[in-house]
C-alpha cells in the first residue's frame, strides 16, 4: 500500500483559541440591597474556589450580611452513610435544623436543598428549577422567597455513582460541638451535571464538590468549594448563579443590585431592603448574531454592538455610555469624581461613546460599535453613568451601572 506523509508547516490558524465571551462586573450604585449575586455567563471562568462567608451583623436579629472572601475547606466527611438523593432536579424534604437560623429579613427552623445547587430557607418552597434567572432569584416573576445559592446550575446528583462511592446530595446536622454549636451541612459530593456521562465505567468526567455550611453559634453561612467546573456552560436559559436572596418581600420582588464579581469585589455589606431601589443595569445587543439571553451581545469580527440600560434614575438630565480598553477593578471611587457608594468601573480615560439628554428609565443604545477583525484577545469594557455633577452637586458621576467586560474572540 502507498504511504502518504503529511507535513504541517509554516504559519496559519490560531495559536490560541479564544472564544468571544462576556462577563458582568462592578457593583453599580444607587443603593445597596438585601440581595447579592454573581451570574456566570457562557464560558466565563468560575473563580470562587476559595469560597465565600456570609457573616450577619447580629445573630439574633440580623439586618445585613457582610460578604467576605474565603471559607473553610470542603469537608467530605460531613456526609451520611448514604446520600439523600442521587436524582436529577430533586428537592429534598424538609431537614430540621434543631435550632432557629436567623437571616436578614426572616428565620427558619428547617431547610430544603435542591440537587441543582441551592438551599431554600423557606420550607414551603417547592421549586427545583434547573435554569437560574435573575428575575426568579429576586422573586420578581414568580413567588420565590429566601434562598442560598452556592452554585445554582443544571446539576445531576446521580451521574458518578459508579465511579465515586456515596456520591450525591447529602443533608446533615452536626451536633458534636455541643449545645449551641450545631452546624448544618448541605454537601453536593462528587456529583455531575445534566449532560455528563453516567454509563457504567464512563462516569466521573465531571466531578462537582461543594458545600453550604450554616452555623448555629455565629449565624454565619459558608459556601465551600472543592472540585468545580472550570467554566459553567449550559444550553439552558442561564448558566450559573451564586448568591443570597430574600426573594419576594411583601408581595414585591427584591431590589436588583446587578451581578458583581464576587472574587474581587469583597468584602461588602448588604443592606435592609428599600423598596424600588434597583441599581442601573447594562446589557449589550449584537447584530447579526444576537446570541443567547446570557451572552449579552458577544464581540467577534463583523459584529455590531450597542448597549441598553435599565433603571435610569428619574430626573436624570445627562447619561453617558462609556467604552474603554482598560478597567478599574473593583472600581474607582474618589470625591468630586464619583458620589459616595458609586464606582467607576472603567478607567478615568474612558471614551464617551454615546450621550443621552433627559433619558427615560430605559435607554436603548443607538450608536453602533463595529468590531474589527483580527483583535482576538482584546478586552473592551462598557459602563453607563449619570453625569449629575455637570448640572449640580459636588460629584461628577452620581449613578453608575454595572460594568460589562467583552473579550473579543471567535464566534
Amino acid at each position: 500500500p502507498l504511504v502518504v506523509g503529511l507535513d504541517f508547516a509554516g504559519t496559519g490558524g490560531f495559536a490560541t483559541l479564544i472564544p468571544a465571551r462576556n462577563e458582568f462586573y462592578g457593583a453599580a450604585c444607587g443603593g445597596s440591597t438585601s440581595t447579592f449575586y454573581q451570574t456566570f455567563l457562557q464560558g466565563q471562568l468560575f473563580d470562587l474556589n476559595n469560597g465565600l462567608t456570609l457573616t450577619p451583623d447580629s445573630v439574633a436579629a440580623p439586618t445585613r450580611y457582610i460578604v467576605s472572601a474565603g471559607a473553610a475547606a470542603f469537608d467530605a466527611t460531613q456526609v451520611n452513610a448514604a446520600p439523600n438523593s442521587i436524582a436529577d432536579d430533586f428537592l429534598a424534604v424538609t431537614t430540621p435544623l434543631g435550632f432557629t437560623f436567623n437571616y436578614p429579613g426572616g428565620s427558619t427552623t428547617g431547610i430544603r436543598a435542591c440537587t441543582n445547587g441551592f438551599v431554600w430557607l423557606d420550607t414551603a418552597m417547592t421549586s427545583n428549577d434547573f435554569s437560574p434567572t435573575v428575575a426568579e432569584f429576586l422573586g420578581t416573576t414568580l413567588t420565590m422567597t429566601a434562598r442560598l445559592a452556592p452554585f445554582w446550575f443544571d446539576l445531576h446528583a446521580g451521574r458518578n455513582t459508579a465511579t465515586h462511592p456515596n456520591s450525591g446530595m447529602h443533608m446533615k446536622v452536626d451536633t458534636t460541638g455541643g449545645p449551641g454549636n450545631a452546624v448544618a451541612y448541605v454537601t453536593w459530593l462528587n456529583i455531575g451535571i445534566f449532560n455528563s456521562n453516567a454509563t457504567l465505567g464512563a462516569g466521573g468526567h465531571v466531578v462537582v464538590q461543594m458545600q453550604c455550611a450554616i452555623h448555629e453559634l455565629t449565624g454565619a453561612v459558608e459556601f465551600r468549594y472543592g472540585s468545580m467546573l472550570t467554566a459553567p456552560s449550559s444550553s439552558n436559559t442561564a448558566c450559573a448563579m451564586v448568591g443570597f436572596s430574600r426573594g419576594r418581600i411583601a408581595g414585591v420582588g427584591s431590589a436588583d443590585p446587578q451581578s458583581r464579581d464576587l472574587s474581587i469585589e469583597v468584602p461588602f455589606a448588604t443592606s435592609p431592603e428599600v423598596a424600588g431601589v434597583n441599581n442601573m443595569g447594562q446589557t449589550a445587543v449584537a447584530t447579526p448574531d444576537v446570541g443567547g439571553a446570557h451572552y449579552s451581545g458577544r464581540m467577534f469580527g463583523g459584529q455590531t454592538i450597542t448597549w441598553n440600560v435599565n433603571n435610569v434614575p428619574l430626573g436624570t438630565v445627562i447619561g453617558a455610555q462609556l467604552l474603554d480598553v482598560g478597567a478599574t477593578r473593583p472600581g474607582f471611587q474618589f470625591p468630586t469624581i464619583t458620589a459616595p457608594g458609586c464606582m467607576l468601573s472603567t478607567t478615568t480615560g474612558a471614551l464617551l461613546w454615546e450621550i443621552n439628554i433627559l433619558p427615560a428609565a430605559t435607554v436603548s443604545g443607538t450608536v453602533p460599535f463595529l468590531v474589527p477583525a483580527g483583535f482576538q484577545g482584546t478586552d473592551v469594557y462598557a459602563q453607563y453613568v449619570v453625569l449629575g455633577g455637570l448640572i449640580s452637586g459636588p460629584d461628577l458621576i452620581t449613578t453608575s451601572s454595572n460594568g460589562l467586560k467583552h473579550t473579543v474572540g471567535i464566534d
